[in-house]
C-alpha cells in the first residue's frame, strides 16, 4: 500500500514530537530509537526509514519548527510591509514561542549536543541553517529594495551573523529566568536597535570603504614598493651580494 505524502508528513511529525518528550525526559545519550517509535506508534523499522539517527531527529524537530515558523509569518497580516527590524523581531519572537513547549528538549540539545558534538551537529543543521539564512536574505533583499537600507557589503557574511545571533537569541532564552522572560524580550529590543541603526547607517558600507582604502593606498603600496624590478630579460634582479649585511665577525661579536 502506497502512503501518500501527507502520510508521510504526519508521521515524520509524530517521530520528531516523540523524540522531543523521550529526550527531554532521558537526556540524550540514554533515550533511545525503540522507545521514540513506541512513543510514536510505530515499529522500531519505521523510525530508520525517516531518520537513521538520533542526531538526524534533532535536526528534524528545527526544521519541522522552521516549517511552523514560515507558516506563523505568513498568517500574519501585511507581515512583508513591517520594517526590517520588526520582521525580524517577529522572527525571533515566534520562533521562540514555537520552542516554548519543548524548552527542556531544547535545553538538552543545545548543552548536550550541540557543545559536546559541534561538527556534527552543524552538518545535521545544515538544511535548517539555509533555510533561515533563506527567510532571512529575502527580508533584508525587501527591505533593501524599498530603500529601507542600502545593500550591506558581505552579504553572505550578514546572514552569517545573523545565524549566529539567532542561536544566542535561543541560548540566552534557555537561561532566563524572568517571569515571562522578560528579559529576553527586552535584550531583543536593545540588540535588534544595534542592527538596525548599524544597517540604516551604512557602517559596515563605510567600514569596507576604509579597509579598500587602507589595502589599496598602503598594503599594496608598500607591496609594490618592496618588488624588485623586473630584467630586460623578464627575470626579477636579486637583491645586491650581502647588500645591507654586517659582517659575520660583526654578527659573532653582536652575540
Amino acid at each position: 500500500m502506497k502512503v501518500s505524502k501527507a502520510e508521510k508528513e504526519k508521521t515524520r511529525r509524530r517521530l520528531v514530537e516523540a523524540a522531543a518528550h523521550v529526550i527531554a525526559a532521558q537526556g540524550f545519550r540514554d533515550a533511545t530509537m525503540r522507545q521514540i517509535a513506541e512513543r510514536a506508534r510505530v515499529g522500531e523499522a519505521t523510525i530508520y526509514k525517516y531518520f537513521p539517527a538520533k542526531e538526524d531527529l534533532l535536526a528534524g524537530f528545527f526544521e519541522l519548527r522552521l516549517d511552523d515558523l514560515v507558516e506563523r509569518l505568513k498568517a500574519i497580516p501585511d507581515f512583508a510591509q513591517y520594517e526590517f527590524r520588526e520582521q525580524l523581531h517577529l522572527v525571533l519572537e515566534t520562533q521562540l514561542a514555537l520552542f516554548a513547549g519543548d524548552r527542556e528538549f531544547i535545553r538538552v540539545a543545545y548543552r548536550g549536543v550541540f557543545l559536546g558534538n559541534w561538527l556534527g551537529a552543524t552538518a545535521g543543521a545544515r538544511t535548517t541553517k539555509a533555510r533561515f539564512r533563506e527567510i532571512i536574505n529575502d527580508l533584508i533583499t525587501s527591505a533593501v529594495e524599498v530603500g529601507e537600507f542600502e545593500e550591506p557589503p558581505f552579504r553572505k557574511l550578514l546572514d552569517e551573523l545573523l545565524w549566529e545571533y539567532a542561536i544566542g537569541v535561543t541560548y540566552y532564552w534557555l537561561e532566563d529566568t524572568s517571569p515571562k522572560y522578560v528579559n529576553t524580550t527586552q535584550m531583543l529590543d536593545r540588540s535588534l536597535a544595534v542592527i538596525d541603526a548599524m544597517l540604516r547607517s551604512n557602517v559596515m558600507g563605510r567600514a569596507a570603504e576604509l579597509l579598500h582604502f587602507l589595502v589599496r593606498e598602503h598594503v599594496l603600496t608598500r607591496l609594490r614598493d618592496t618588488v624588485p624590478e623586473p630584467r630586460p630579460d623578464g627575470r626579477r634582479s636579486k637583491r645586491a651580494f650581502l647588500a645591507d649585511r654586517a659582517p659575520e665577525g660583526a654578527l659573532a661579536r653582536q652575540r
